[in-house]
């Protein structure tokens, strides 16, 4: 399979993320944004903190893990972002790039010919959600076959346990449920 565009949309209480894949040919560093119900943490390759107020007051981080992976037939692995649990790992070919209003944010990563640009946007005010968008682009001379893209995100919502996840078929979407915080 050749994919030449692809383009998904994945919902969830606090995470939207927009995937697209183009065919065309470091310095760790991080960015925090809040709002008035979130405030989130992320690194170029991964994010670990996304804490929300689900009541006046009161906040609990939603997030152990958050990054991706990329599998192509022409590597015979998945290759994660931050090289967690993989032989090989991306890296930070473009550390953030702040927008004037310190709401977007856009990194870019690269590993063997293949650029991921990650970009981060939250919104203003009582907004309960977040976005990534990914681009990946082969800036490689090569021609990258069966590629797929995985993002991980391993939610627990106040703490590590009574975190409920699942996928919905008739939406294409990812649900999460907390028993204490996020009913």
């Amino acid at each position: 399979m050749y994919i030449t565009k692809y383009h998904k949309n994945a919902l969830s209480l606090f995470l939207a993320a927009t995937l697209v894949v183009l065919s065309v040919g470091t310095v760790q560093a991080q960015i925090q944004m809040t709002n008035d119900v979130l405030d989130v943490e992320f690194y170029e390759d991964h994010s670990n903190y996304w804490a929300y107020q689900y009541a006046p007051g009161n906040w609990a981080d939603c997030c152990f893990r958050e990054h991706f992976g990329v599998y192509t037939q022409d590597w015979g692995e998945t290759v994660a972002s931050d090289g967690r649990n993989t032989l090989n790992s991306f890296s930070v070919t473009q550390p953030f790039q702040v927008s004037p209003d310190g709401r977007t944010a856009t990194a870019k990563l690269g590993y063997d010919g293949l650029e991921v640009t990650r970009r981060i946007h939250l919104d203003p005010g009582g907004v309960k959600y977040f976005t990534i968008t990914y681009i990946l682009e082969n800036v490689g001379q090569n021609l990258l076959t069966d590629v797929r893209f995985f993002q991980e995100v391993d939610y627990d919502v106040g703490d590590a346990g009574g975190d409920y996840g699942w996928y919905e078929l008739g939406d294409d979407s990812v649900w999460i449920n907390d028993d204490e915080h996020a009913q």
